[in-house]
């Protein structure tokens, strides 16, 4: 079992969450057979606000917190460069509106032993954090590793909150972690692949996912024109970090494209439909420019 830095960037509007994701990290902390470390990075966040919470995991973790600047990016390479200076062997990423599961940790370890990163599937609950009756990857053929990034070329299952990863994969790819991007999770892990880390998924979730309407992404299908228009423009700013990476210049342009009838259009055409059925992140995206575009 590895040692772990858990880190977690943490911002006004999530507070209302943030109970939940203590009481669930200290379960987490419990079972993980010894006292871990953690990185709270406050995005644009007083410090001194998060204490009152902190109480359920002091017995459990050396808690280090800090306030990050810049763009939300910015914000997650100083989290993850702060995490790799810590003294533990991987690091866990939890997202703080999120409740980490009890067995989270454990899973995450074993699947270490198989690879340089590890992945779980999600518990879906809305936002009073009632089980939603399914999880992220149900139906949606999430692979059980990745060690190429055709995986990740147009979509992602890699995020912020249902990670983790070797201390010696990370250091540099921190560093170079665009100010511009917005998913800066996929690009991160996107890279990590590149370079020649594998990813294994867990025997089990890791993290109940809460889906409400502050998240960037959710776990919901876009169900209208203006969100699908917003997917874009993150997967466009994504491709622009990556044009070197073979198939990125065509699908941004297929991306391109999409963009350019749904702005004159200003709805959703019905050839454009969101599938009833949930995807993983960008699915909704890539099934309108397939029906548009045809398949690659």
């Amino acid at each position: 079992m590895p040692s772990f830095t858990i880190c977690t960037a943490v911002y006004e509007s999530g507070l209302r969450f943030f109970a939940d994701y203590c009481r669930g990290l200290a379960a987490a902390l419990q079972g993980s057979g010894g006292v871990q470390k953690l990185v709270l990075m406050a995005d644009n966040l007083d410090v001194e606000v998060l204490q009152p919470w902190l109480s359920p995991l002091r017995d459990l973790a050396e808690i280090t917190v800090a306030r990050g600047h810049g763009s939300p990016a910015a914000i997650r390479r100083q989290m993850l460069t702060l995490a790799a200076q810590q003294d533990a062997s991987a690091i866990a990423c939890f997202d703080m509106d999120d409740i980490p599961l009890p067995a989270g940790l454990n899973l995450h370890g074993q699947a270490l032993a198989g690879g340089d990163v590890s992945f779980g599937d999600l518990e879906m609950i809305d936002e009073h954090g009632h089980p939603l009756g399914r999880t992220f990857f149900a139906g949606c053929e999430v692979p059980d590793r990745v060690d190429d990034t055709a995986a990740l070329l147009r979509r992602n299952f890699l995020g912020f909150s249902n990670t983790a990863f070797r201390l010696d994969r990370v250091a540099v790819t921190a560093e170079a972690l665009p100010d511009g991007v917005v998913a800066a999770d996929w690009w991160f892990f996107t890279m990590l692949v590149r370079q020649g880390s594998d990813a294994v998924k867990t025997a089990a979730p890791v993290v109940a996912y809460r889906s409400h309407g502050d998240s960037t992404l959710g776990g919901l299908p876009a169900g209208d024109c203006p969100g699908i228009l917003e997917r874009c423009a993150i997967i466009r700013k994504h491709y622009a970090h990556l044009m070197d990476l073979p198939g990125v210049a065509e699908q941004d342009r297929r991306v391109a494209a999409l963009e350019d009838v749904l702005r004159s259009s200003g709805v959703l055409p019905s050839w454009a439909t969101p599938a009833p059925s949930p995807g993983v992140w960008y699915d909704d995206v890539f099934a309108m420019v397939d029906a548009r575009y045809g398949q690659t």
